[in-house]
């Protein structure tokens, strides 16, 4: 009888204890546009800033991954800069004084993306709590030049 409430109460615990997520799991977040479009289109030397993600649940010393593909008719060049903020911007897409570009993300070694293959980069130093992306077209990007982005966090 004993050896069996043990039981009970053992099995009552283990069921009511709340499942917690891995602690170092990641998600993988879509990032977009200001006008949340997640396919974004860079035209020729055009200037294109993402909306800005939230970064407050990352820990300083964790990496984010970065996941990029451009797509185009034409040429593809493009450089891929990162601003961080310590709030959302005043209003997204556009130049706002309280962020500062931190980073040029390098893909495979180069500064800039220049075919239509995902690439993969690492963002080491995140600490403020909102990031996003500038994408700027380069030289003789095409006009109809489309990126997707995603991150890992």
């Amino acid at each position: 009888m004993f050896k069996r409430l043990i039981l009970v109460l053992t099995l009552v615990v283990l069921l009511s204890t709340p499942v917690f997520a891995y602690e170092n799991s990641k998600v993988l977040q879509t990032v977009i546009s200001a006008d949340s479009a997640s396919i974004i289109n860079i035209p020729r030397t055009g200037i294109v800033r993402t909306k800005s993600i939230s970064m407050r649940h990352n820990r300083t010393s964790e990496d984010i991954g970065v996941l990029l593909k451009a797509e185009s008719t034409g040429t593809i060049g493009l450089k891929v800069e990162v601003e961080q903020g310590t709030a959302k911007p005043t209003t997204e897409g556009s130049v706002d004084e309280d962020y500062v570009t931190t980073d040029t993300i390098s893909f495979s070694g180069n500064e800039s993306v220049s075919d239509n293959l995902w690439k993969i980069a690492t963002l080491d130093t995140v600490v403020m709590p909102y990031i996003r992306f500038k994408v700027t077209g380069t030289g003789s990007n095409d006009v109809k030049t489309e990126i997707q982005m995603k991150v890992i966090k």
